[in-house]
């Protein structure tokens, strides 16, 4: 308790014992007014009896009112408490993308863990077989989209030689009939027919392949489903190995070797206890004298320690127009970071629990002396390694090895 609270609670006795005297000197009057004095008969006794008992809890009733009124406005207005107040911290809760098997359990349970470690390993045997069998496919595309252009330019290269061809052939047919020669006429009409029958066969033959070939490989269908098939094999490989994506404590769900453990199956949750926050519940009434930062004492129904912290965030109020009862009977979230020395001293709290909450709503003299308690969060990473560079970088490792050399 601090020094000034206890001047605050000095100050209400005070104040209680002072009224006590004065109550006691007004009965002490009354008793010598109303005294039992001898001589008095037996019915006046009995009447100035009763009314000195009338005075008794009159004077109780008072010196409870003032005591009340006192502690209210020298310490109870400064302090106001919270309900359904409990402990929360930063989880991560690891979920598989695929089914599979158990294989390894890295960190073990209830273990401290640093962002980034690997935390469970499924069995990768059929991920790698299909990984394998995408690179194949990508590895076909390559040769199929490569083997295309080169038909390609092998028929462009035979059309040219034959339209060249006929293009000549033409040429002697024409002189042929200025010569006037029949049978050099005939002759060269029938080369000439003949040259322009191949060339058409040759448009012919580079209709279909042409028609599948696109301007560049990355646009070749084949190669882009292909590519798909590689990345999904290429990703579902990664997540046989799940890693922590932030540093905390862990809690496996019921998980073992061997286990089968289906898709979206809650695995393991880690939790960063040593950055912990209470979420409470105030009445709107009580909110005018609540600020971010002021400084809150909170109880463990756990361990019954106390712990300090100050609060960090206040949720917006929702007003209802027209219905004052209802705005009046609401309560406001409230976000409560625990101080780190606090808990370095009494020690980590469970999730979930219960705790006694006091905001103290005006600040004493030691108040700017002390470190505000501060809640930062972690950025959480990637629960696989899983980067779409790295996976560009490999399918261009296979495009290379299977494209032609010029």
């Amino acid at each position: 308790m601090s020094e000034d609270s206890k001047k605050e609670i000095e100050k209400v006795e005070k104040l209680e014992n002072n009224v006590v005297e004065t109550v006691k000197d007004k009965v002490g009057e009354r008793s010598e007014t109303l005294g039992i004095k001898l001589g008095d008969d037996n019915k006046n006794r009995e009447e100035r009896v009763w009314d000195f008992k009338k005075i008794i809890p009159a004077g109780v009733i008072l010196v409870a009112a003032i005591a009340g009124v006192a502690y209210y406005q020298l310490v109870g207005q400064y302090n106001i408490k919270a309900d359904s107040a409990y402990v929360n911290a930063q989880q991560a809760e690891i979920l598989p993308q695929i089914n599979g098997t158990v294989r390894e359990l890295v960190a073990g349970n209830s273990k401290e863990v640093n962002q980034g470690d690997l935390l469970i390993v499924l069995d990768d045997t059929s991920a790698k077989l299909d990984l394998q069998n995408a690179e194949a496919g990508v590895a076909q595309a390559v040769k199929s989209y490569y083997a295309l252009v080169a038909q390609s330019n092998a028929l462009d290269q035979e059309i040219e030689t034959r339209q060249a061809a006929v293009n000549r052939l033409a040429s002697v047919y024409e002189n042929a009939k200025k010569s006037g020669d029949e049978d050099k006429i005939s002759s060269a009409q029938d080369a000439y027919e003949s040259a322009q029958s191949e060339l058409k066969v040759s448009m012919a033959n580079a209709i279909t392949p042409k028609s599948q070939l696109t301007n560049s490989l990355e646009e070749y269908p084949a190669f882009q489903q292909a590519v798909s098939k590689f990345k999904i094999a290429y990703t579902n490989l990664a997540r046989t190995r799940m890693y922590s994506p932030i540093t905390g404590k862990t809690s496996y769900k019921n998980l073992s070797v061997g286990q089968k453990i289906q898709e979206n199956q809650p695995a393991l949750t880690v939790a960063n206890l040593k950055n912990m926050w209470v979420d409470a519940n105030v009445k709107e009434s009580k909110l005018k004298n609540i600020k971010i930062g002021n400084e809150v004492t909170l109880v463990s129904s756990v361990n019954g320690k106390t712990y300090e912290g100050n609060i960090i965030d206040i949720a917006p109020v929702v007003v209802t127009k027209g219905n004052k009862k209802d705005n009046r009977s609401k309560t406001v979230s409230i976000k409560i970071a625990i101080s780190k020395r606090s808990l370095a001293r009494n020690g980590e709290l469970p999730i979930g629990s219960s705790m006694a909450v006091n905001i103290k709503t005006k600040a004493d003299k030691n108040s700017a002396k002390k470190e505000k308690a501060t809640l930062k969060l972690e950025n959480v990473t990637n629960t696989y390694e899983i980067n779409d560079t790295i996976i560009n970088q490999e399918i261009a490792k296979i495009v290379e090895k299977y494209q032609p050399k010029n």
